[in-house]
């Protein structure tokens, strides 16, 4: 059957993440289980409606970071529903998402290897000559004179040159310590080239920097030569740039500062490329570890036409000192370029204090922005590639090209312009540098107060002093001296340039920083080329547009970076890299790339805890994206803080505790992934104990992590799988097979499937194999049997799951067992091919030619158990093991049909591998064979099954006798049971053998030869192989939305992906079907059962060779060889037997001649994609809310409108009203052509009854949805009713529907989610509750009906009724609280009825005639209104039959092809006529009993019609988004009706004015209460009041002018019994009426002695009046309905006889309860109440044989107490008022202690968030008194005190905590849902109490005692009697909820 999805876009995310609420705090939101998604939390809660705006919280239903939504009059406050069968798994299946359109191919954020420049030695040459100018140089006087910051005139030349020189060394040092550096002054040639080749042969084949310094010597030539000196100084020597490039070789960095280098920048280019041309010509290119000469680097200080700036104010070596010096440069360019203020002067800025290392002084603070800014702008600037080799491959490189940066903002400035090689853009005018300038200007205007006394502050608190730096002549920096006079130091202030940044960056990613843009200068610039070929994404199939790319990334990127560095910013930093790498892959590529993994690595070592969250958070993202750093985290040891994380016992260690050790299980995961030494790494941490220890977690995220780490901690590893099979970790994944949550489910299979050999790499190379290992610990048959026990448990708890992804991974699961244990397989599938061979040729009726060929199969079973002896274990042990492999078989026989077209894909790959080893095996040369026949098609007769739509019954391996059972003759049903329209099941059952439809893929395949694909290809679809297209006779379904699945053909090789080189087998030689006659072999003479023998040795052997490889078995890991992923085992695995197809024994022969599987292609096992899916999780973004989520967005608009339609169609409507044959049900989404969607696809397909069966009149499948609770109910032709819960895709139940008749229709109750009605084709109808036991499930069966029920509905207005139509016309009414007969019964068409539908809304029905032999000319339709009980409309439509039907059949009232639907909502209903056309047919009411048809016919199928009008389910929900599903639905009471048996064995709330409220009701609820009494509220208070549904809270408040007179919530409604205060019937009538709907019961208050009760003649002044009373509850019984229980409570009269005597009359009345306070009108709550009284008035009731139950009230202390009550009165129940007014867990039998702490928070928080009146939340909580036992009392007095001061809630935040209001409402509804609703909590009433045991009682005989000197006078006898009341009072008002009245219990 197909539901059709309505349709959502945008992914459900199952769950989120952490969030970021406040700076420098993470995140300590809970999440719920699902999906999805639960669910998880931080999602919706199931049925909330609308969202809290007031603040941002850390959820997915998060407002805008300023906490605002937008304008109240554009979005409404109800939230879209949420559709089931949405969550990502059902749009890709497991299936990674391919990357968008729009990505980029990842850039090496390490550096390209190649290229990649790493320096180790420099020659800094300097060629001076001081004193000397050189002659083609002119110099300007005055010039600049200044040569690293020495004047070179004062002083000897030869000392200035040392010192310049010494000077160079130590600027080049402060760029990086680690590179060795030699000055090389006025070098020689010879000189220069000794230097050169030395610095060469030091630096081997990293780079060496050649620094060269031509101020001294001509301007290098235009063809690219450079001077130096002779030994004596009296010429200018040339050197060519050919002949540099000779020593020094490559690589290589260049430095050129002189006039015109340009020249010599150009000419090395020339000279280096004709030179690589030359060695790739000669020599085919460079040797290993050299580079090509063009992959050096230069920085020239002009261009070639250029001379270098003569500013006296700069230094002459400016390009030097600005890439070495660059802030004493840039200050000084500062002062040239700006004006100072007034109090700065140039000899300050010259004293700049502090250290360049030190952040904390102000120059080492101008350093650290300069740093931040030149990356900045260099990021913002350069490519992505070019940043990345020249500022992320080598510290010294970065340096330079660092300060180039600001060497060509001031160089150009003098008409000089740097270049480099690689070239880069410009930079100079970078609005960057405008905030450099800032910087500099707010830094030096705090000098005056630093050098003011000689002294500053620059220290931070408890760090070390920086160390006085001594200043060079020129430089800026040193530290002045401290203060000596004890004056108080200038404190520094900090610039804000890194706070303003995070600001900045923040802004960025709250302001829509995750939104797409279109391509331009504000989008993703492209960083390479696109992949190629890459599928479309689903926001492409959605319509979404292609060409949105994310917005470009903030400029602020690099600063956050270097903000790591400061402690003070860091956690800031991190929460917004976290906010930042949540984006996306492209954003962790870019924060990689940036170059943040150095410094996330050593954060790993920090101790920090407040770290912690963030950088797991980050880490996960990073490995989700780039894998490789898991070696990284191997060689840093920074496994173990993760481990650490997940191994700590207790959830404090860090905010969301199981969130963030699921990651960490991620992380780990990712570390043993395709890494022997990273499995090794974690087992030595015992990850693998703790991941065991997690699978019991209750959050679903952790398990499904735990268990993924598990599948790649052991896969290829034989010693973690020997550890985890002695822990029983495999017995522990099965048992995770049956989880709520479809992931962890999926999670365990694929974990199963790595324990079984398959491959959980990356990589598609590698398949895997070799089974569980070696196993050495176990004996080989305790080996063989494990590795079949695991996969048959797999298989038997997975083959019917709802969820295609879980079948799919359990087909990777028998795909390894397939492998090793072909031979097991191949003898299966000859068993099955000859017993099928053989129904087939029975049912044709064809002959057999071999006339012994009947038993063969059977014989051979039993000789080959024969072959065990006597040994009768071993023969049983065998005989169960193949019974195994057998089930395993037939099962993929089944998933090879499966609807799910990629289970399907994979399921054929793997029946077809088993079927062509069959083909090769001995079978075929059995004398007896006839796997070279193809197979006889059997007669299509009347009853039997059809090959192409049945079930498979398969011969039985476990029968008494050891033999394979003769199939059943199938046989015909000749008569129908009771009537002719009354099918059986039985028949279908006993007469009918029925057969695969999977196999029949397999024989249609096999008959006329094998038809696999022979192509090279062999991952042909599976639509183009003969194996699908001849088993469906229509078009597949649509396919899902991404499906990956490619069959491969076991006689072809798929073509190798580039770059990987193939681990499969030699291709085989190719077998077609037109070989297969010719490749058969002569027949030979040996029995099967010797074949069977020798193909189950050879898998043994293939066993023992596995065994075998461990012939030093340790129990603890070795180092591996090789210690690279790269050089995992191809395979996966050890090297094993199975490396080939063929079975070969440890001689290297084939075993035993067989050969099984030689000419076969090693297609298995399958490969899943399951961890990659599951990976993408911590690719999405989890910090913001998805697009339907996001207001304002097109889906989210488009959902609430569709919401917003739907209701109001609903309102209007209530004006008006003053699957296939076979079992299988499958989802598709954009099924809707009006909306544009794309093409229809297929979200989910699943088998809904494994057991249909083909019946002659059968009713095919019958579903069932109930959108509210997400139940399917599927029945039909089958003996049961099964219910599927679509959250957590698994079937909750199978109903026996007790019937042998089938079911033609299932309809859920509207108001109850556990209740539904069936009818059955015998004519009966039945009632189910699913949450009894399922022999009781069946609670009510009306057989009134004569033939055959053709629908049945619930009233769409009468709660408890029911209207169900037979084919003979006929439309009964039913009552569920009357008896087994129909209530009333209306005939509408005599001549038959066709079709009948009931509107779910409105009281409307209608009927459609039978077509006949009589009459089939036309169809008469009849609409019936239900509450005129009168004809709509009648009129007859014609059939378009052109002559009577020619098929005669048993009953003239069977059904035709026609139809009848009405709208869900709408007054509309649409006809299916038998010619194929539909009519669509309006209706509408009106209030004058006046009705108008109105008529349209549109011609179309009806199926289309259902389509276009929306007729199809609804599949939306108002359930939570939790990823993860909710607990099972708990059994509730039948029917949610209360009857008297109800009132029995309980322990009740009594009703309390004020200290009954709303939250004490629920917490009583929680604690046991078995049902609660509200309030007492007057009839005239309640007949006015407005009823308010709170969307948020489910809340339902009755309000009055000014307050809430009563509220209550629908999870108290089976429990809560409504108090009426009266005196008049009618009032008292009308207030019943007025709340029914929200309540189980509605009870009169006759007991209350107040005056505000008896003023009006209420409460205990009715005890005076018993006519009064008696009158109003009997006009109470008589207009409730039955479901709304009645009862009374009163007080004892002063006369035991009077007493007895009122409660006569009351009981008559017809009363379900009542209750007794035992203390007489006048007595209070400080007098002993006389209980002791009540046993007679019990007994006397019991006597009248009512059956009515009698409650006690008075002197309950609680449920330990109950019992002594219990004993003393013989009362069939317990009511307490005071003692739950002072603790309401009193009903529990451990009531809460301590109450301050376990009882006050939870409390406060529900009454918030329920918005309970803060003045009765304050008093309710004042009376709360319980034993102290871990908290102090003045704790408590504190608390109290708080309690009396607050004013509104916001007072009590501190006692309240964290935890919301919602969680607590959603625990208590939990708490309540898990105890039985009604649960009779105490045990039979105990032994009575003798009335002389008692301490106090009152003798018999004499009136109940008054409270002693109360003056109370006797009360009178006489019933008839009025009196006034004993106070008189004139206040008015109703105690209500909220109300100034404080009145005690009743």
């Amino acid at each position: 059957m197909a539901i059709y999805l309505r349709q959502v876009s945008g992914c459900f995310c199952p769950r989120l993440s952490s969030r970021l609420v406040t700076e420098g705090s993470w995140s300590q939101g809970s999440r719920s289980r699902n999906g999805q998604s639960t669910p998880s939390e931080t999602d919706h809660d199931y049925g909330s409606t609308s969202r809290d705006h007031s603040k941002a919280r850390g959820s997915r239903d998060t407002a805008s970071p300023d906490g605002r939504l937008g304008s109240v009059e554009t979005l409404p406050d109800a939230t879209p529903s949420i559709p089931y069968w949405s969550a990502k798994r059902h749009l890709t299946c497991g299936n990674p998402t391919p990357d968008p359109p729009w990505s980029s191919k990842p850039i090496p954020w390490r550096g390209s290897s190649p290229g990649r420049i790493r320096t180790a030695h420099a020659a800094l040459v300097l060629c001076l000559n001081i004193d000397v100018d050189p002659p083609d140089i002119i110099k300007t006087n005055p010039c600049a004179v200044l040569e690293c910051w020495v004047d070179p005139h004062t002083m000897p030349s030869h000392k200035a040159l040392e010192a310049i020189g010494s000077n160079l060394h130590h600027q080049f040092e402060g760029l990086s310590a680690k590179v060795g550096y030699k000055p090389i002054l006025d070098p020689s040639q010879d000189d220069l080239k000794r230097f050169c080749q030395t610095a060469r042969r030091q630096a081997k084949d990293e780079a060496v920097l050649f620094y060269y310094n031509g101020h001294g010597v001509p301007k290098p030539t235009a063809s690219g030569e450079l001077w130096c000196f002779n030994r004596d100084y009296t010429q200018y020597i040339p050197v060519s740039l050919q002949e540099l490039q000779g020593w020094l070789g490559s690589p290589c960095v260049y430095i050129w500062d002189c006039s015109a280098a340009g020249h010599l920048l150009n000419n090395f280019n020339t000279f280096a490329e004709r030179r690589d041309h030359e060695v790739n010509m000669m020599h085919g290119g460079y040797a290993d570890g050299t580079q090509p000469l063009m992959n050096s680097i230069q920085l020239a200080a002009c261009a070639a036409n250029e001379q270098l700036p003569s500013c006296p104010e700069l230094p002459a070596d400016v390009f030097t000192s600005c890439l070495t010096s660059p802030i004493d440069i840039a200050l000084r360019y500062y002062l040239m370029n700006h004006q100072l203020p007034n109090t700065v002067t140039t000899d300050m800025v010259f004293q700049l204090p502090g250290d360049l290392k030190d952040r904390r002084t102000p120059l080492g603070e101008l350093n650290w922005i300069f740093t931040a800014i030149t990356d900045t702008i260099a990021w913002t600037t350069f490519s992505r590639e070019m940043f990345t080799r020249l500022y992320r491959c080598d510290l010294l490189i970065a340096s330079l090209f660092r300060n180039f940066l600001l060497a060509e903002r001031i160089m150009k400035d003098h008409h000089c312009t740097p270049h480099t090689y690689p070239s880069l853009p410009p930079t100079n005018t970078h609005p960057l540098w405008a905030t450099w300038d800032l910087a500099v200007d707010t830094c030096l205007r705090q000098l005056p107060d630093l050098l003011k006394n000689k002294g500053v502050n620059l220290d931070v608190v408890g760090a070390p002093s920086p160390q006085p730096v001594t200043a060079r002549p020129g430089r800026v920096g040193g530290r002045p001296n401290t203060s000596k006079n004890g004056e108080q130091l200038y404190q520094y202030q900090r610039n804000r340039f890194f706070a303003d940044q995070l600001t900045a960056f923040e802004v960025w990613i709250s302001r829509g920083g995750s939104a797409l843009t279109k391509k331009g200068p504000m989008s993703l610039p492209p960083a390479g080329d696109r992949y190629n070929g890459a599928p479309e994404t689903v926001s492409q199939q959605r319509g979404v547009d292609q060409h949105l790319v994310p917005r470009k990334p903030p400029d602020q990127l690099p600063i956050v970076l270097q903000v790591l560095l400061s402690q003070p910013h860091r956690l800031r930093a991190l929460i917004l890299l976290s906010q930042f790498v949540d984006l996306g892959p492209w954003a962790v590529h870019l924060v990689l790339t940036i170059g943040i993994f150095p410094y996330i690595s050593k954060l790993l070592q920090a101790p920090s805890p407040d770290l912690r969250p963030v950088l797991i958070f980050i880490w996960a993202r990073i490995l989700a994206v780039d894998s490789t750093v898991q070696v990284d985290l191997i060689n840093t040891q920074g496994y173990k803080y993760f481990a650490s994380v997940l191994g700590a016992k207790s959830d404090d260690v860090l905010p969301n505790s199981s969130e963030h050790k699921a990651m960490c299980s991620f992380i780990l995961a990712a570390i043993s992934r395709d890494y022997p030494l990273g499995q090794q790494a974690c087992w030595s941490e015992r990850v693998f104990d703790n991941c065991y220890e997690r699978l019991d977690e209750p959050d679903f995220l952790l398990r499904q992590w735990a268990a993924l780490c598990i599948a790649q901690m052991w896969d290829a590893n034989d010693e973690i799988k020997v550890y985890g099979v002695d822990r029983g970790t495999q017995d522990k994944l099965i048992a995770l097979l049956s989880d709520d949550a479809t992931e962890v489910r999926a999670a365990a299979l694929y974990a199963l499937g790595t324990f079984l050999g398959a491959s959980g790499s990356e990589f598609l190379d590698r398949y895997g194999g070799g089974g569980t290992g070696t196993m050495y610990q176990l004996e080989e048959r305790v080996h063989f049997r494990m590795e079949v026990a695991v996969a048959t448990g797999a298989t038997l708890a997975i083959k019917d799951d709802a969820s295609p992804m879980c079948r799919k991974e359990l087909l990777v699961v028998i795909s390894c067992l397939v492998k090793e244990w072909r031979g097991y397989f191949v003898v299966c599938a000859w068993l099955y091919w000859e017993e099928d061979r053989k129904w087939r040729a029975g049912a044709s009726g064809q002959s057999h030619v071999h006339l012994h060929e009947e038993d063969m199969t059977n014989q051979a079973i039993g000789e080959w158990l024969d072959s065990f002896n006597d040994d009768e274990m071993l023969r049983e042990e065998n005989r169960v093991l193949l019974s195994s492999f057998f089930t395993i078989f037939v099962v993929l026989l089944d998933l090879s049909v499966d609807a799910y077209q990629e289970v399907a894909t994979h399921a054929q790959t793997i029946v077809d591998y088993i079927m062509a080893l069959l083909l090769e095996s001995p079978f075929t040369r059995l004398e007896t064979s006839s796997l070279n026949t193809p197979p006889t098609v059997p007669v299509d007769r009347r009853g039997s099954p059809q090959a192409s739509g049945t079930r498979t019954r398969v011969p039985s391996l476990q029968s008494a006798s050891n033999h394979l059972p003769p199939p059943s003759s199938s046989g015909l049903r000749t008569s129908l049971s009771r009537s002719d329209t009354m099918s059986t099941i039985s028949s279908g059952v006993t007469n009918t053998l029925r057969r695969t439809s999977s196999f029949a893929s397999a024989l249609k395949s096999l008959a006329g030869g094998i038809a696999f694909p022979s192509s090279e290809d062999g991952r042909a679809s599976p639509a183009t192989s003969a194996t699908i297209t001849s088993h469906n006779d229509v078009s597949r379904p649509p396919s899902p939305n991404l499906n990956f699945a490619q069959y491969t053909s076991p006689y072809s090789r798929p073509p190798t992906p580039q770059g990987a080189s193939s681990s499969r087998h030699p291709p085989s030689p190719k077998l077609t079907g037109q070989e297969l006659p010719e490749a058969s072999q002569a027949p030979m003479d040996f029995l099967p059962c010797d074949v069977m023998e020798a193909l189950m040795e050879e898998d043994m052997e293939r066993l023992r060779s596995r065994r075998r490889a461990a012939s030093h078995p340790r129990r603890h890991h070795s180092s591996h060889g090789s210690h690279h992923r790269d050089h995992h085992n191809q395979h996966g695995g050890i090297p094993s037997p199975n490396g080939s197809t063929f079975s070969i024994d440890s001689n290297g022969s084939v075993i035993l001649g067989l050969g099984t599987g030689s000419g076969i292609r090693d297609v298995l096992p399958l490969k899943s994609t399951y961890f990659d899916w599951c990976m993408e999780y911590f690719k999405e973004p989890q910090m913001r809310q998805a697009e339907p989520d996001e207001p304002g967005s097109v889906q989210y608009n488009y959902q609430v409108w569709r919401q917003q339609r739907n209701e109001q169609i609903h309102a209007e409507t209530l004006r008006h009203s003053a699957t296939a044959a076979e079992g299988t049900i499958r989802l598709y989404r954009n099924y809707d052509p009006t909306l544009e969607q794309g093409p229809v696809q297929m979200v989910s397909a699943f088998r809904g009854l494994n057991e249909v069966i083909q019946l002659r009149q059968g009713a095919g499948v019958i579903t069932d949805w109930k959108q509210s609770s997400g139940h399917l109910l599927v029945g039909g032709d089958s003996r049961i009713i099964r219910c599927w819960d679509a959250q957590t895709e698994t079937s909750g139940l199978d109903l026996d529907t007790g019937s042998e008749s089938p079911a033609t229709a299932i309809v859920s109750d509207s108001l109850s989610d556990q209740t539904f009605i069936a009818s059955f084709a015998d004519g009966v109808v039945k009632v189910f509750d699913r949450r009894l036991e399922e022999e009781d499930a069946i609670v009510r069966t009306y057989s009134d009906h004569t033939s055959r029920v053709q629908n049945v509905r619930w009233h769409p207005t009468m709660r408890g009724q029911l209207l169900s139509a037979s084919l003979d016309g006929q439309v009964k009414l039913w009552d569920l609280r009357g008896s087994d007969y129909a209530v009333e019964t209306i005939d509408l068409v005599s001549d038959g009825l066709a079709a009948f539908d009931v509107h779910s809304v409105s009281a409307v029905l209608a009927v459609t005639s039978a077509i006949n032999p009589t009459h089939w000319r036309s169809q008469r339709t009849v609409v019936r209104s239900l509450s005129r009980n009168k004809n709509l409309s009648e009129y007859s439509v014609s059939t378009g039959l052109s002559m009577p039907p020619s098929r005669v059949l048993p009953s003239t009232f069977i059904p035709r092809s026609s139809s009848l639907i009405f709208h869900p909502t709408e007054m509309l209903y649409g006809l299916g006529e038998p010619d194929g056309t539909t009519k669509q047919s309006r209706l509408t009411l009106r209030s004058d009993d006046y009705s108008k048809f109105i008529l349209s016919s549109v011609f179309m199928k009806f199926w289309e019609t259902i389509i276009a009008l929306r007729f199809s389910l609804n599949i939306m929900s108002r359930r939570s988004r939790s990823a993860s599903p909710d607990p099972r639905a708990t059994k509730r009471p039948r029917l949610d009706q209360l009857t008297p048996d109800d009132f029995k064995n309980g322990i009740f709330l009594a009703p309390m004015v004020r200290s009954g409220a709303l939250p004490t009701r629920l917490f009583a609820l929680k604690h046991g209460a078995t049902l609660v009494w509200g309030p007492e509220i007057v009839d005239k208070a309640i007949l006015h009041a407005e009823r308010v549904v709170d969307p948020a809270t489910g809340v339902i408040s009755y309000n009055g002018k000014s307050r809430a007179m009563f509220t209550t919530h629908p999870i108290e409604k089976p429990y809560l019994i409504y108090q009426i205060g009266s005196s008049d019937p009618e009032l008292a009538v009308q207030a019943a009426k007025t709340v029914m709907q929200d309540v189980s019961g509605i009870d009169l208050n006759c007991g209350c002695p107040k005056p505000f009760s008896t003023h009006s003649g209420m409460g205990a002044a009715l005890l005076t009046n018993p006519d009064l009373l008696c009158s109003i509850l009997t006009a109470l019984r008589e207009a409730m309905p039955p479901e709304i229980t009645v009862s009374a409570k009163i007080r004892l009269l002063p006369s035991q006889e009077d007493t007895l005597r009122l409660v006569e009359r009351i009981v008559n009345t017809g009363i379900s309860a009542l209750t007794v306070h035992c203390r007489t009108r006048n007595m209070r709550d400080k007098d002993r109440a006389t209980i002791e009284r009540l046993r007679e008035i019990v007994d006397f009731v019991e006597g009248m044989g009512k059956g009515i139950a009698v409650i006690e009230n008075g002197d309950c202390l609680g449920w330990n107490d109950a019992q002594r009550v219990r004993a003393v009165t013989g009362a069939h129940s317990v009511m307490i008022a005071r003692a739950a007014e002072a603790n309401p867990s009193c009903f529990s039998p451990t009531p809460l202690e301590d109450i301050e702490q376990t009882l006050v928070p939870s409390y406060l928080r529900l009454s918030k968030y329920l918005d309970n009146n803060w003045g009765l939340t304050k008093f309710c909580t004042a009376q709360f008194k319980a034993q102290h036992v871990n908290i102090r009392k003045t704790d408590a007095a504190a608390m109290r005190q708080t309690l009396a001061h607050s004013k509104n809630f916001d007072g009590m935040n501190e006692v309240v905590g964290t935890w919301t209001g919602k969680e607590e409402l959603h625990e208590i509804i939990r708490s309540i849902e898990a105890n039985p609703p009604r649960k009779h909590r105490l045990p039979p009433p105990p032994a009575p109490i003798k009335q002389q045991d008692l301490a106090e009682t009152t003798p018999p005989g004499t009136q109940n005692p008054e409270p002693p000197g109360s003056g109370a006078p006797l009360m009178p006898n006489n019933y008839r009697t009025v009196l006034p009341p004993m106070v008189t009072g004139h206040d008015a008002t109703t105690p209500t909820p909220g109300g100034g009245v404080s009145v005690t219990a009743q």
